[in-house]
């Protein structure tokens, strides 16, 4: 018997190999279950800052578009602006020309009667002068 307790049975042997197996296999699961959760881990961060950095990207482009909407928005109430001047120096330009032309009229109208007040009094003097020279025959 001192010959048994001495050599480990074969069962012994078995039990002793098994749970060293269990233990490396426990192991090295663990050890993927860590790196699967390393590289999840790893892959989120990487995403996040993907998607930060595209944020941080909408955010300027963003800001750049509500900076030309901006600029639009003026350059079209400019436009507006400069159209109603157009349109108030048109008007303007329109009254003058028919202040001008209602001058020119009035002028025109002044000459025509005086013309035709002259070709009345060189009428009647003729006819005066006719009826004087009759009275005198």
């Amino acid at each position: 018997m001192p010959d048994s307790l001495e050599k480990p049975s074969l069962l012994d042997l078995a039990q002793t190999k098994a749970e060293e197996w269990r233990q490396k296999v426990e192991a090295e699961e663990e050890e993927v279950i860590y790196d699967s959760y390393q590289k999840a881990s790893d892959d989120a961060e990487k995403e996040y800052s993907e998607m930060r950095r595209k944020a941080s990207q909408f955010d300027e482009m963003k800001k750049t578009m509500e900076g030309s909407l901006y600029s639009l928005f003026i350059q079209h109430v400019q436009c507006k602006v400069d159209y109603i001047a157009c349109l108030h120096n048109g008007f303007q330009n329109l009254k003058d020309i028919i202040d001008r032309m209602e001058a020119y009229e009035y002028a025109g109208a002044k000459i025509i009667s005086q013309a035709m007040e002259e070709k009345a009094k060189d009428h009647q003097s003729q006819v005066l002068r006719e009826k004087g020279q009759e009275g005198r025959a």
